[in-house]
Formats: structure tokens, sequence, C-alpha cells
């Protein structure tokens, strides 16, 4: 497994083991759909701070756009990255 967690995501995602959350790779990244508001809502994120997918793309710096005819999140590696691995180097110090 790779140590990087976008490396993770990423195997996580090509392997089709991720609900709502899908490998894209024309966009060399992920697609992730609605269905993952109610599995962050089940761990603990509130309506308030997530009120929906356009929401956490915005807070992801992500595309937000339409995918086989629903609403989705484009997310390629550097969005990725940048998301995951940059902020948790923050908050561990580990730069």
């Amino acid at each position: 497994m790779p140590k990087s967690t976008t490396g993770r995501l990423e195997k996580l995602a090509k392997d089709n083991l991720i609900p709502h959350v899908k490998w894209a790779p024309l966009r060399h990244g992920v697609i992730i759909r609605a269905g993952i508001l109610t599995e962050l809502y089940n761990h603990g994120v509130t309506q308030k701070q997530l009120p929906n997918l356009r929401a956490l793309a915005n807070y992801m710096n992500a595309e937000y756009g339409k995918h086989s005819g629903k609403m989705c999140i484009f997310a390629d590696r550097a969005i990725l990255t940048k998301y995951f691995d940059e902020q948790n180097d923050l908050e561990t110090g580990d730069e």
C-alpha cells in the first residue's frame, strides 16, 4: 500500500473499494459522489459544517459538475495531495 494518503485513496479508488469514490483515469484523479456526505455525517461531520456536495468541492478547491447525469466532485492528484497530504503534514508537523 502506498504511504501517502493520496496514494492510498487512489489505490482504493482504482480497485473500486470505496463507496461513492471512483477512479477517473481520463482526469488522473477521482470522482466523488454525493453519497460520501452520508458517510461523513455518520462520522461526525454536521450538515451545518458541510451542507452539500458543492460545499465539499469548494472546501477542497475541486471541480464540481455532472458525470453520468449526477453531480459530483472531480479531484485530480494535485488537489488530493493538497487536501490530504499537505494538510496532514501541517497537523502532524511533518513538513
